[in-house]
């Protein structure tokens, strides 16, 4: 909390209206003679924030001046970076005692205006402590030092030592016993600590970057694996292939068991082919003489009788019919024995090539 403004009225030694401004300043030193007031202004902060002062704790009647009519506290203060104000007052009855307080706190923008308000003693203080985070006694012990305790500090009169004062300010005896639990469940924690640490023996000093390194080797093992895999498909292709050649082979020896090549066998048969085929050219020729032969002896038979018998006639006309069937005979004869040669040389390398094959394969 930063306090802004404070102003006073009928209170104490401030029986007309006082303001003070504490805007722009950083320290503010309060200087005066005994009675002048100051403890006042103090007290005046604390109990326009909570209602109570540290002198008796019935504020009303200690605060407000004899001759007033009334007693009032305003206090403008910023806090998490926004601007409140508070108001205290209290008014003198007829019969000279002082009526209870009627207190507001207003949340202000930047035109003064209010953007909440909080009224009632009750619901002030708990906003109050709600902004600030401390209660009444805990602002007086840390904020303002009550002045008889401050002189006792000073003079080291009396029966309470400086140390007792100092441990009642500071609240020393709270830190003490903080201290207190945080080494005894520093203790508890100490077989629980001891776990962890084990634990984390192998585990890696820099945790982000071992995480992209594995990730790095993860990427690099995938790569690996797709590579791994065409490999295997080569694999499997070249043993697919190797298989194949493997039955070729044992197909081959099979039918070299049952092959027996004899090229004395070959050459004879293609002789006698070669020599049917001669004699059937021979007949051929033989075939196409007569039937020239015969042809000219028709030619020469003259249209009268000759001298002929109808029978010799006859069967000379039955030999000139039979000639283009016999020629015919002779060239299929002949195309016939063209072929037995082709069949037999194409025979004669198919041998040779699964004599060749069988070879190789033993």
């Amino acid at each position: 909390m930063r306090p802004l403004a404070l102003t006073l009225e009928g209170l104490r030694s401030f029986r007309s209206p006082v303001t003070i401004d504490f805007t722009g300043r950083d320290h503010v030193a309060i200087i005066g003679d005994t009675g002048a007031g100051k403890s006042s202004l103090l007290e005046a902060m604390t109990w326009a924030l909570y209602g109570r002062t540290s002198w008796s704790g019935q504020p009303n009647q200690e605060l407000v001046n004899d001759t007033s009519p009334g007693g009032r506290v305003v206090l403008r203060f910023r806090v998490r970076g926004q601007t409140w104000q508070v108001t205290r007052a209290l008014r003198r009855r007829g019969d000279g005692t002082i009526g209870p307080a009627k207190v507001a706190l207003a949340h202000l923008d930047d035109d003064d205006l209010p953007v909440e308000r909080v009224e009632g003693v009750a619901a002030v203080r708990n906003r109050v402590e709600e902004l600030l985070g401390l209660d009444d006694k805990a602002f007086t012990r840390t904020v303002v030092l009550p002045q008889g305790q401050f002189a006792q500090l000073l003079l080291g009169e009396g029966d309470v030592p400086r140390a007792d004062i100092l441990r009642q300010v500071w609240r020393l005896d709270e830190l003490e016993a903080a201290a207190w639990a945080a080494a005894r469940a520093a203790d508890e924690l100490a077989p629980t600590r001891a776990r962890l640490a084990q634990a984390l023996e192998g585990a890696p000093d820099d945790p982000v970057r071992h995480l992209a390194e594995l990730r790095v080797f993860a990427d690099r093992l995938s790569a690996e694996e797709e590579a791994t895999a065409d490999v295997v498909a080569a694999v499997d292709g070249a043993a697919g292939q190797l298989r194949r050649a493997r039955e070729t082979i044992q197909l081959v020896d099979r039918i070299g068991e049952h092959l027996v090549y004899d090229p004395g066998a070959d050459r004879a048969q293609a002789a006698a082919i070669a020599a049917e085929a001669h004699r059937l050219a021979r007949a051929r020729r033989d075939l196409v003489e007569e039937r020239t032969d015969l042809a000219g002896k028709l030619v020469g038979i003259p249209a009268d009788d000759d001298g002929l018998t109808a029978v010799q006639v006859a069967t000379a006309q039955a030999t000139v019919r039979r000639l283009p069937a016999l020629v015919e005979r002779a060239l299929v004869a002949a195309e016939a024995s063209r072929q037995a040669q082709r069949d037999a040389g194409t025979a004669g390398e198919h041998a040779d090539d699964l004599a060749a094959r069988a070879q190789r394969a033993q």
